[in-house]
């Protein structure tokens, strides 16, 4: 298979995850946040240095709630995979 088309299909593959599985991701705390409730500290600093565009993976205007979260994962998956690029772009041009 060509190089080309397995990252297709990783692509693909990865959409489909988002949208279809994301929506059935847990709704208790990740690590990270975890450790920061059970150390008490999660209320002492709200000032955030950004916020985010999707917040607990919903996308506040859309009301359901699945097809929220199918989004906010197919959105995550577009950062990376642009941003991936991107850099590949950079450190392409550099050679």
């Amino acid at each position: 298979m060509k190089q080309k088309n397995l990252i297709w299909l990783a692509i693909g593959i990865c959409i489909f995850l988002a949208i279809f599985v994301s929506p059935f991701a847990s709704k208790f705390p990740d690590g990270l946040e975890f450790v920061v409730e059970k150390l008490g500290f999660i209320d002492k600093n709200k000032q955030a240095v950004l916020n985010s565009p999707a917040p607990d993976y919903n996308i506040g205007f859309i009301k359901n709630e699945y097809v929220s979260k199918a989004l906010s994962g197919l959105f995550g998956v577009v950062v990376v995979f642009a941003l991936g690029w991107g850099i590949d772009k950079l450190l392409r041009k550099r050679k």
